[in-house]
Order: C-alpha cells, then sequence, then structure tokens
C-alpha cells in the first residue's frame, strides 16, 4: 500500500524554499539587515563565510517570525472588526427594540384617548340632556 503524502511537510518545504530564494536575492542585490549581520559575525567568531552561513539562517528564521507576526495581526484585525460588527448589530437591535417600544406606547396612549372619549367628554352628557329633554317632553303632554 502507498502512503499519502504529508501535504502539510511538502507546502512548508516549498515555502521554506521561497524563503531561501528570497534571501539569495536580497543577498545578490546587496540588502543587508545590519543587526543580524552583526550577530552572525559574533557568533562564527569573525570568520565571515561562516558568518555568512550562519546570517541566512537567522534571516530565514527572522522572515518566518515576519510572517506569523503578520498572520497573527491580520487575525487580531479581522476578529476586532467581526467586534465591531456585533457591537453595530446590538446597537441597531437596541434601537429597533427602542422604536417597536415607542410605537407600541404610542398606541396605547392612542388607544386610552381613544377610550376616554367614549367614557367621557360629550357624549354621556348629550345623552343625558336628551333624556332630560324627553322626560321634560313626556311631562308637558302629560299634563295637557
Amino acid at each position: 500500500m502507498k502512503a499519502q503524502p504529508d501535504f502539510v511537510s511538502i507546502s512548508s518545504r516549498l515555502a521554506e524554499e521561497e524563503l531561501y530564494e528570497q534571501v539569495a536575492s536580497e543577498l545578490s542585490r546587496g540588502e543587508r539587515r545590519e543587526g543580524l549581520w552583526v550577530k552572525a559575525l559574533a557568533k562564527a567568531g569573525g570568520n565571515t563565510e561562516r558568518a555568512q552561513a550562519l546570517y541566512i539562517e537567522y534571516r530565514i528564521q527572522a522572515l518566518m517570525d515576519e510572517a506569523v507576526i503578520a498572520e497573527q495581526v491580520a487575525a487580531a484585525e479581522a476578529q476586532a472588526e467581526r467586534e465591531a460588527a456585533e457591537r453595530r448589530r446590538v446597537v441597531a437591535e437596541e434601537r429597533r427594540r427602542r422604536k417597536e417600544e415607542q410605537r407600541r406606547q404610542e398606541e396605547v396612549r392612542q388607544w386610552e384617548a381613544q377610550r376616554a372619549g367614549k367614557t367621557g367628554g360629550f357624549w354621556p352628557i348629550a345623552t343625558i340632556a336628551i333624556a332630560v329633554i324627553c322626560i321634560i317632553f313626556m311631562l308637558g303632554k302629560a299634563t295637557l
């Protein structure tokens, strides 16, 4: 039975190769990070050939560290954006809920005002006045 390829280590090796290509390109252009170069020289005891090899290792590690930091920053920014979106959603929902509550309160006020108008105000007085007029009219007829 054939073993399945380990895609993680394959992609890891390819990514590492790209890092070495980047360092080689930097060196061919004369670009060098002085802090790493001094560190490599110190570790190599002043041997420039050994320092060159150490510098390449240090630069590869620095590139990997920068990639990890970039991923962490991107993840933190994405998390911050998700949290901001959630806060915006909660605020919008709270506004909607307040508007709905205000609308309901206004409906209750209108209903109570209508109800008060039916049980008080002009109509009960008018009904009583009509009843009194009818009684007076009937009494007036009765005496005739």
